[in-house]
């Protein structure tokens, strides 16, 4: 019986990554398309960058205004 109950949480953990990993890809090439740079988080997170705000703190430093909080 514990190799049954084995084979079907193994079944499962597949099932669920497989699900998780097309997301993954899915939301991936989204952020691809809008030019967003993707990196791996904590905690199976994923942290989406837009690199048109990194280019922000450096305008504003010039004009003298700080960013808000």
């Amino acid at each position: 019986m514990p190799h049954a109950i084995s084979a079907r949480l193994a079944r499962l953990a597949r099932l669920a990554a497989r699900i998780r990993d097309s997301g993954l890809a899915r939301d991936e090439a989204a952020a691809a398309a809008h030019g967003w740079h993707t990196a791996r988080g904590p905690a199976g997170t994923r942290i989406y960058r837009d690199p048109r705000f990194d280019t922000l703190a450096p305008a504003q430093a010039e004009t003298g205004q700080r960013a808000a909080r």
